[in-house]
């Protein structure tokens, strides 16, 4: 009995099909010996299997470890001692590959590339896609910076400005953090200046007689007096009177204002640097001049130069900018008056950068932001050392294979190595090379069989098998003849080089993760052990597998995780909002499944706090990211101590100055202070005073000088300040009462409130 597609030797020649065949030879004692010899033909068991590994695996099948897809072959011994074919369909599954883009605030982290990271770059994680393969995800990650704006801002002292996250009150720097338009810190320095209250000392002389309004009351005598009143710059201004009582008095004094203001000095508003003469006559006909130095404080300008990359944007002008060119804005400098800074806001350019690359037909490179296999131009955009945009240029070019074609022939019964395979037999047979290009070189070799009469035949036999030649059953190496009569009719020397091959043993160490399997001892195996496979060697014998096989566990990492209301962290395969427990399962080192399961994923929510402010009309106060001059209610947004947004609510009244109408009469040849001076003749003259509520209060005097003194005094006050009622008319009847012991024509006093 023989197998299906070996042979016997009887019947003179090597038989292969089924059949009884005779044999005449001489016995030892000279008779013919003739031998009958009934053959049968055992076939042979054929399996298919099929089987799917990830790129980068490798499955044990056709003798060694596979990694690429294709059919292949494995011949076993069957239970009737014949070839049992295994033939596997090795399928390769794809890995994903998934581009995205994320961008963080400098300062912050991003869970990627199996860590936090806190630098601009491109990152990679390998996940388990929907086949079981690898799936990675390649993070491009930007780092966005944060914008720093500085502000100078004056209070007078006892005032106080928010900045610094409260209510300051002291000069010092303070800095709050904002959140732009990008959603990145915004930090904004206020440089703050406590204003001291002025302190002017002021000598005044009148004629014996005269008076002199200081000390909030008309004085006859020399003496000190004290008055508060309110600077340019908004603040406490004391003014301290020496009052002499002599005929003639010059008073000399300094003072400043901002470039485009005026003051009333030299009997007109003056706007230009020089010294102006007010000069007023009193009832005895003595001379107060007041010289005045007045100064003329001149804008201050700073030029700023930044550089930006397109698509990002710069404070200036009282905005942020995204175009080129000059922006202007307008603060207070420490002496009050205007300060202008002006940005030359410029555009960087991004990097280009261009490379050529070639790969062989059916390879692929990564360019263009996925695996290409065609020639052409692919572009990536990466982040340059300057922080703007790197776009890369690859030229990619397709090499073509080669194929070669050579004929070859061989004599009957001898074999000829083509096609990965000793082949006896006429056919095309094609090997694949490396050509010098690193691309595959295919040789197509067109083999011919052709007879000879001299016939040359190598065979090798397993240990403890034999093979009939040279007359006789051969167990043992060596080179053997036989006379046969070719197809032909002619002699055929068949001369046989048998040779013993002896079984191999091959030990492996294999490794799969739990829940796995691998193909060894016949079967599929899923838990560790030693396992034994027989196969038929190149050589036809036995070759024995012996599997040493290991079961690798998967990793469970716990952690925690924080974030606030309104953003996302990417876990349970999407980005989260709520809270609640979310499992990732990604490779580890081994190649296994490890699971990262984050627990507890809290929400911090944003903290919202209200606050009632009053300005007086032309002041401003910083809400709402600007500089505000209107009631209204603004919101700022800080970062808190969470880490999250703590919203700043400012609800901002502004009040109304205070005017009050006053009619005065004096006598011919007296004065009447008003308007900063002493006043001998009719009009109406303008007095800008401090309120109770720190807002102006105007004080317009209709002067009449006759005989009799009539004073008729009239108050518009804002209605949502009804204390200042009772102030004004205690105010107006003290006024009254001084007016009546020095000039007793007065004979009437009207408060229509």
């Amino acid at each position: 009995t023989i197998c299906q597609g070996g042979s016997y030797f009887a019947g003179g020649a090597n038989q292969t099909t089924a059949g009884t065949y005779r044999d005449t030879l001489v016995a030892a004692n000279g008779c013919d010996s003739i031998i009958t010899t009934e053959l049968n033909i055992l076939n042979n068991f054929v399996t298919n299997t099929s089987a799917t590994i990830c790129p980068g695996d490798s499955f044990f099948v056709a003798g060694a470890w596979q990694t690429a897809g294709g059919f292949y072959s494995d011949t076993l011994v069957g239970p009737n001692g014949c070839d049992s074919i295994i033939i596997t369909d090795l399928g390769l599954l794809n890995a994903g590959i998934a581009n995205l883009s994320s961008s963080i605030c400098a300062g912050d982290s991003f869970f990627v590339g199996g860590d936090w990271q806190t630098t601009a770059g491109q990152y990679s994680d390998t996940l388990i896609g929907a086949n079981g393969c690898d799936s990675i995800v390649l993070t491009n990650l930007t780092v966005l910076n944060q914008f720093n704006t500085t502000i100078t801002s004056d209070i007078c002292t006892g005032d106080s400005l928010f900045a610094g996250g409260a209510w300051q009150f002291t000069s010092g720097i303070y800095v709050d953090t904002f959140t732009s338009a990008r959603g990145c810190d915004s930090i904004v320095a206020t440089n703050l200046s406590v204003q001291n209250s002025l302190l002017t000392n002021i000598s005044v002389s009148v004629c014996a007689g005269d008076s002199f309004f200081a000390g909030g009351a008309w004085q006859f005598a020399a003496g000190i007096y004290v008055d508060t009143l309110a600077s340019s710059a908004g603040c406490d201004s004391i003014v301290i009177t020496d009052l002499q009582i002599i005929n003639d008095q010059i008073n000399s004094v300094s003072t400043s204002i901002c470039l485009g203001d005026s003051l009333f000095v030299g009997s007109a508003w003056q706007t230009t640097t020089g010294i102006y003469y007010d000069t007023v006559t009193t009832s005895g006909g003595c001379e107060d001049i007041t010289i005045t130095d007045l100064s003329v404080i001149n804008t201050i300008i700073s030029n700023v130069s930044a550089v930006i990359c397109p698509g990002d944007s710069f404070f200036a002008g009282g905005n942020w900018q995204t175009q080129t060119g000059l922006y202007f804005d307008t603060l207070t400098a420490a002496a009050g008056c205007d300060s202008v800074v002006i940005t030359d806001l410029g555009l960087s350019n991004p990097v280009l950068t261009t490379i050529s690359l070639s790969i062989c037909t059916g390879d692929s490179a990564f360019a263009g932001g996925a695996n290409q296999t065609t020639t052409g131009i692919y572009f990536d955009t990466l982040a340059a050392t300057n922080g703007c945009d790197s776009i890369v240029t690859t030229n990619l070019n397709v090499l073509s294979n080669f194929i070669t074609t050579i004929t070859a022939s061989i004599c009957a019964g001898d074999s000829f190595f083509v096609g990965g395979a000793w082949q006896t037999v006429n056919g095309i047979y094609f090997d694949t090379l490396t050509a010098a290009t690193g691309c595959d070189s295919i040789v197509e070799t067109n083999l011919a069989v052709i007879n000879s009469f001299l016939t040359n035949i190598s065979q090798s036999i397993c240990s403890g098998d034999s093979f009939f030649v040279d007359g006789a059953w051969q167990t043992a190496s060596g080179i053997y003849t036989d006379s046969l009569i070719s197809t032909g009719g002619c002699d055929s020397v068949v001369v046989t080089d048998l040779n013993i091959t002896s079984s191999i043993t091959v030990n492996v160490f294999a490794l799969i993760c739990n829940g796995d399997s691998l193909f060894v001892g016949g079967g599929w195996q899923t838990t560790s052990g030693i396992y034994t496979d027989s196969f038929i060697s190149s050589g036809g014998c036995d070759s024995i597998v012996i599997t040493n096989l290991n079961i690798e566990s998967g990793l469970i990492v716990n952690a925690l995780a924080v974030i606030c209301q309104g953003d996302s962290i990417f876990a349970g395969g999407a980005w989260q909002t709520t809270q609640g427990v979310y499992s990732d399962t990604v490779l580890s080192s081994s190649g296994c499944d490890s699971l990262i399961t984050i627990t507890e994923l809290s929400v911090f929510n944003s903290s919202s706090t209200t606050i009632s402010l009053s300005i007086c009309t032309g002041d401003s106060v910083f809400a709402g990211g600007n500089w505000q001059f209107l009631s209204g209610i603004y919101t700022d947004t800080f970062i808190s101590a969470n880490g999250c947004d703590s919203i700043l609510i400012t609800n901002i009244t502004v009040l109304n100055s205070l005017i009050f109408n006053v009619s005065a009469s004096i006598c011919t040849g007296d004065s009447f202070f008003a308007e900063g001076t002493w006043q001998t003749s009719s009009g109406i003259y303008s007095d800008t005073l401090q309120s109770a509520a720190g807002c102006d209060s105007i004080i317009n005097t209709n002067l009449l000088v006759a005989n009799a003194i009539i004073a008729n005094a009239t108050a518009t006050i804002a209605p949502e300040i009804p204390s200042l009622l009772e102030e004004t008319g205690k105010l107006l009847q003290e006024f009254m009462q001084i007016l009546s012991s020095h000039h007793p024509a007065v004979t009437a006093f009207c408060l229509p409130i």
